[in-house]
């Protein structure tokens, strides 16, 4: 997991000396990063610009400068949410897929994203920052524990895309957990079969459904993701994430890729490449199960 670290308003105080790390700050930066051995640090701050990356490592304790790996590229200075981009292109510059968290002390340079921490300018990376960034930390490793493994690692499974007449209803039992009046099997198929794209996972031995996602679109420039769901006793392999990134790639060409969901699912979507926004929503529970005949 990387860690893009802003450091003035963060490991030194807006009112504290220039070019200096404030110990106290440092101090509890770096308890944060100890217990977790996969950490790794990018620096993000303007503090790069006018110093090289050793110079700037030499301001950590010992045993967490060989986690401070390099520094983001720079970008136009204008622009807004110009660190967001800037962290993009390091993680495209070096074919980074694994999750990060960003540091900063402003609002202006990252949209609002479930894996950015911000920190008062005035207090820095404090006891409140720190207990927040160890929920992030823990929330984002939960997520990512087997998200990185490849399909071609679970050669029991397979990755398909969903066509008309493929699909029978007895593959595809169990979903909708928690739904009162969920959508019966007949009718998931039709979901799926009629949706813009739909993929599965299916358990090769048995031909069992084991996950799916489905999207929505007017062909030319939406996209919206309605459902996404693994089957219970089949999380924690990766499989959402797989799903999500299989129908980004094929959805790579339109403008805009929309989904809504809880607020605890959000740090699984920003992870993604997917920014927290604002939605609103209409449900009809008399229809939770499906037109019939449609």
């Amino acid at each position: 997991m990387l860690i893009f670290l802003d450091i003035d308003g963060v490991l030194r105080r807006e009112s504290g000396p220039r070019y200096r790390f404030e110990p106290q700050l440092r101090d509890i930066f770096e308890e944060c990063i100890r217990p977790h051995e996969k950490l790794r640090i990018v620096i993000s701050s303007t503090w790069r610009l006018g110093f090289l990356l050793h110079e700037i490592k030499a301001h950590f304790s010992q045993d967490i400068r060989n986690r401070v790996i390099g520094i983001t590229p720079t970008l136009r200075q204008d622009q807004q949410h110009r660190r967001h981009r800037e962290v993009l292109a390091y993680l495209k510059r070096h074919e980074i897929k694994e999750p990060w968290i960003a540091i900063d002390d402003s609002d202006f340079h990252y949209p609002s994203l479930p894996n950015l921490l911000l920190t008062e300018s005035e207090s820095g990376f404090d006891t409140n920052a720190a207990a927040k960034f160890m929920a992030m930390v823990q929330e984002l490793d939960f997520n990512n524990e087997e998200n990185s493994k490849p399909m071609n690692e679970h050669p029991d499974f397979r990755l398909q895309k969903v066509e008309k007449r493929q699909l029978k209803p007895e593959q595809i039992q169990g979903f909708f957990v928690g739904w009162p009046n969920p959508p019966s099997p007949a009718t998931h198929v039709r979901i799926l079969e009629r949706s813009f794209l739909s993929l599965v996972i299916i358990e090769e031995a048995s031909e069992k459904v084991v996950a799916f996602v489905n999207c929505i679109s007017d062909g030319v420039l939406t996209c919206y993701i309605p459902l996404l769901e693994v089957l219970p006793e089949f999380q924690g392999r990766g499989f959402g994430s797989t799903l999500i990134e299989s129908l980004k790639n094929e959805c790579k060409d339109f403008y805009m890729i929309d989904i809504l969901c809880d607020s605890e699912i959000l740090p699984f979507y920003g992870q993604l490449g997917f920014q927290k926004s604002t939605g609103a929503l209409r449900r009809n529970y008399n229809a939770q199960s499906g037109r019939p005949n449609h």
